[in-house]
C-alpha cells in the first residue's frame, strides 16, 4: 500500500506544481501591458529595516521621476517565536522616517486591499511569502500587478541557490534584477524549462545596494574591529563559528584595549540558537551581559552601511554582507565555511585573510595593526571592476521599468 502511494504522490505533485506554473504564466502575461493610466505606481512591500537597503536608492530615484506614484507598505515584523505577524508597529523604523509610508495593517483590523491603488509594479524584500499575511503574498499580487524583486542579500554560494530560486515565490516574479550574471545563469538554469519563463526578465544591471560602500573612506589605522558572526549552524544554510570565538571580542579588547571592539550578531542568531536547543535563553542573556561590561558595543539596530563605516577592519563568518565591506578598500578576516563559495565570492576570497582557527585570527589582528596589509593592491584592482558593474544600478532599474511601461 506504501509502495502505492509513494507511486501515485509523485505524478501528483508534479501535476500540481505544472498547474501553479500556468496560473502564474497566465497573471504574468496578462499584467505585461501598462495600465495607462497616466500614472506610473510603484509599490514596495516593506517588513525589515535590515534589508531595506537593496531596495532603498531604487525608492529614492523613483520619488524623483515625473509621472511616477510610489507606496511604501509597511507589515508589522514576523515573530519567529509565534510564527506569526506581531500586528503591532509599535517603534516601526519605516513609520518614523517616512511620514508617507503606508500601514499594511488597518486600524479595523484587516489588511490593506492593494488593489485599490492599481499598482504597475510591486516590490518584494524577500523570496518568503510566509512571512506576509496572505492579501500581500506573491500568490495573491501576481493577478494583478508586475511583481518584482532584488535579492536580499548577495550570493556567495550555491547551497543557497535552493532558497534563492524558491520556486512558489519566483514562478510569481515579472522582474528580477539579479545581483551578478554567475546568479544570472543560475536562474536560467533553475527556470528555462517553465513556460512562464519567456514572460520574465531576469536582468544584471547592478546591485543598488553595492553603490554607497565604493564612496566609504577607508583609513591608515585601525581602531574599529567590527565582528559579524553568523546566525546558524544548519550544514546547508550555515556557517557560524560564534561558539567557537565567543571569546575572541574579550581577548581583543584584553590585548588592544585602544581598539574599539562591536559585536554585531545576526539579528535572528540568538533566537536560532535557542530554538534549536544549542543554548539557553539564560546563556544568551548573560553573554550580552558580559558584552556590555567588557566595554564592548553590541550593535543589534544600526544600518549596515554605518557600522560598515565606522569599522576598520570585519571579521566575520560567511556572509552575504562581505562584498559590501569588500567594497570600502578594507581588509576582512574571513571564518571559513566547510561549503565552497561560488564564482563571484571565490575571486573575493582570494583577497580576504581567511582564517581556520582562532590562533590565525589573532595573528592577523597583530600583523594588521603593526600596519601590514599584503593584500590590500589585490582588493583595489578586483574593487574597480565591480565599480564597472554596480555604479548606476538604481538608475538603470528605474529606467528599464520605466522603459517597459511606456511600451
Amino acid at each position: 500500500m506504501k509502495s502505492i502511494k509513494k507511486l501515485i504522490k509523485k505524478p501528483v505533485r508534479i501535476i500540481g506544481e505544472r498547474v501553479l506554473d500556468l496560473r502564474s504564466a497566465y497573471y504574468i502575461k496578462r499584467n505585461i501591458r501598462a495600465k495607462n493610466t497616466g500614472v506610473i505606481r510603484i509599490g514596495f512591500i516593506v517588513q525589515m529595516a535590515e534589508v531595506w537597503d537593496k531596495e532603498v536608492r531604487i525608492y529614492e530615484e523613483l520619488r524623483t521621476r515625473a509621472d511616477v506614484e510610489t507606496f511604501l507598505i509597511v507589515v508589522p515584523p514576523y515573530d519567529l517565536k509565534t510564527d506569526k505577524n506581531t500586528l503591532s508597529y509599535e517603534n516601526d523604523p519605516f513609520l518614523s522616517i517616512y511620514p508617507e509610508a503606508i500601514k499594511a495593517l488597518q486600524p479595523d483590523g484587516n489588511w490593506i486591499d492593494i488593489r485599490k491603488s492599481n499598482l504597475d509594479y510591486v516590490f518584494f524584500q524577500r523570496p518568503y511569502d510566509q512571512y506576509l499575511p496572505k492579501p500581500l503574498r506573491s500568490t495573491e499580487l501576481v493577478k494583478y500587478t508586475k511583481c518584482c524583486y532584488v535579492p536580499y542579500g548577495y550570493a556567495g554560494s550555491d547551497v543557497f541557490n535552493r532558497g534563492n530560486t524558491n520556486l512558489p515565490f519566483f514562478r510569481n516574479m515579472s522582474f528580477v534584477f539579479l545581483e551578478s550574471e554567475y546568479m544570472k545563469g543560475v536562474f536560467k538554469r533553475s527556470f528555462n524549462n517553465r513556460s512562464m519563463f519567456k514572460h520574465q526578465k531576469y536582468e544584471t544591471l547592478g546591485y543598488p545596494d553595492l553603490e554607497v560602500y565604493f564612496d566609504i573612506p577607508s583609513r591608515d589605522e585601525i581602531s574599529n574591529i567590527l565582528w559579524t558572526p553568523r546566525w546558524s549552524y544548519d550544514p546547508e544554510i550555515g556557517g557560524s563559528h560564534f561558539f567557537e570565538y565567543k571569546d575572541l571580542p574579550f581577548f581583543i579588547k584584553s590585548h588592544y584595549s585602544d581598539i574599539d571592539v562591536v559585536f554585531r550578531p545576526h539579528p535572528l542568531m540568538f533566537d536560532e540558537f535557542i530554538k534549536q536547543g544549542l543554548m539557553k535563553q539564560q546563556e544568551a542573556d548573560d553573554y550580552k551581559r558580559r558584552i556590555r561590561e567588557a566595554s564592548i558595543a553590541y550593535d543589534s539596530g544600526t544600518l549596515i552601511s554605518e557600522a560598515i563605516s565606522r569599522s576598520d577592519l570585519l571579521i566575520t563568518d560567511y556572509s552575504s554582507i562581505i562584498i559590501n565591506y569588500f567594497l570600502t578598500g578594507k581588509p576582512i578576516i574571513y571564518c571559513k565555511a566547510d561549503y565552497e563559495l561560488n564564482e563571484e565570492y571565490s575571486k573575493i576570497e582570494s583577497c580576504l585573510y581567511v582564517a581556520e582557527d582562532q590562533q590565525q585570527i589573532e595573528a592577523y589582528i597583530a600583523m594588521l595593526l603593526n600596519g601590514e596589509d599584503p593584500l590590500a593592491e589585490k582588493r583595489k584592482a578586483l574593487i574597480e571592476k565591480y565599480r564597472l558593474q554596480h555604479i548606476g544600478a538604481a538608475k538603470r532599474i528605474v529606467d528599464c521599468l520605466l522603459s517597459v511601461s511606456q511600451q
